[in-house]
């Protein structure tokens, strides 16, 4: 055998290596239990932030059981809003988004994603399983009303693109979408986050996609999902996205029916709520008036709501001089003010404070991290 000839034979074992670490790590995401949340101070549960709430284990159609919280709303009138995580997140993490609507809904339920939190599943596989378990989550939540109440959904990172390919099946089940940071192809985040670290995202990255889609895994276009949105759609993404970059939000945006992006300057991947907090939750709140209205009308229609269709450009924000912990969440790209440098994170549970150190677990690679949240700023 020659060199050259050995020489390829270790490429192919090492690209073979890589990718079956790279699927084994994404079908294993950091769980972040119970456990997780003590460990690290978080709220046990929503009574602990002073909600109204009740826990239940919901069966899912292929017999695993995940926890749902149902935490009351100040609004009796208003929406059911169901919150998706992201990926390496749980529902601990998403207790953080409750309180941007708990003044506008009904009720807020949260859930674990397949291989999160408390949920049964041990293996993730890809995100298309997903959608059936969502649409027990939503019955289960629809049977402790009293009344039909309107069903929103809200996700970020996969949980956003979780939330759209679940309303295009559900239908007219669902009021509308709103979706922080999607992203358009399955593997489009874990390239992203390869190539900022430095490594190559090819092939690995595409094997691992197609050996996920052919183990029933999610392997499509999610603009082809979106075009078949009964569902008014609210898109809500970074312009410093490196993640999964803007241009997928503005072709799910094409390609939907009723869809109208929100785009936050200077901002990364799920990164707008906090990078300004007022304009998150009044772009959420309009949204929400417009879907309660009817949808503000068809595509085309001069009736519409305002900005309904098109791409609506925020200021850049000022880069804080203090973290902002309470709204970055599932996979963030978050910005270090005295030293100009990112910091590359995927999941919530960071914790830390202003020029501090920030303890990520087992997870911690320098400043890299899997299954962490950090937003760090120094005076």
């Amino acid at each position: 055998m020659g060199f050259l000839e050995f020489l390829l034979y270790a490429l192919l074992l090492l690209i073979g290596v890589a990718t079956a670490g790279l699927v084994h790590a994404l079908g294993r995401p950091p769980r972040k239990g119970l456990g997780r949340a003590l460990a690290r101070g978080l709220a046990a549960d929503p009574g602990e932030l002073g909600h109204r709430y009740t826990e239940r284990l919901v069966d899912l159609p292929d017999g695993e059981r995940t926890p749902l919280w149902r935490i009351e709303g100040h609004r009796a009138a208003g929406p059911l809003v169901v919150i998706t995580h992201g990926w390496g997140d749980s529902r601990y993490g998403a207790l953080s988004w409750v309180g941007l609507f708990l003044p506008i809904a009904r009720a807020v339920g949260i859930y674990d994603m397949r291989a999160h939190g408390d949920h049964t599943a041990r293996v993730w596989r890809g995100g298309e399983t997903e959608i059936a378990d969502l649409g027990a989550v939503i019955e289960a939540l629809q049977q402790e009303e009293a009344e039909a109440a309107p069903v929103v959904l809200f996700g970020y990172s996969m949980g956003a693109g979780v939330a759209i390919d679940a309303a295009a099946e559900l239908g007219q089940r669902v009021g509308a979408v709103i979706a922080d940071s999607a992203f358009r192809w399955p593997m489009e985040p874990v390239r992203g986050h390869l190539r900022a670290r430095g490594w190559p995202a090819e092939p690995m990255a595409s094997i691992a996609g197609l050996f996920l889609a052919a183990t029933g895994g999610s392997g499509h276009d999610r603009a082809l999902t979106a075009a078949r949105l009964t569902a008014r759609l609210l898109l809500i993404h970074g312009e410093d996205d490196a993640l999964c970059p803007i241009r997928s939000a503005r072709a799910l945006q094409a390609a939907a029916p009723r869809a109208e992006l929100v785009a936050f300057g200077d901002t990364g991947h799920v990164g707008a709520a906090c990078a300004d907090p007022e304009a998150y939750a009044a772009t959420v709140e309009r949204f929400l008036a417009g879907a309660s209205e009817g949808g503000g009308g068809e595509p085309g229609d001069p009736e519409r709501a305002s900005g309904a269709g098109d791409e609506v450009q925020r200021p850049k924000s000022k880069v804080q001089s203090r973290a902002c912990w309470s709204l970055v969440a599932g996979c963030s790209l978050a910005r270090h003010s005295s030293a100009r440098r990112w910091l590359f994170v995927l999941g919530l549970d960071g914790r830390g404070g202003p020029g501090g150190g920030i303890d990520f677990g087992r997870w911690t690679l320098g400043r890299w991290t899997v299954g962490g949240l950090a937003e760090r700023s120094e005076p």
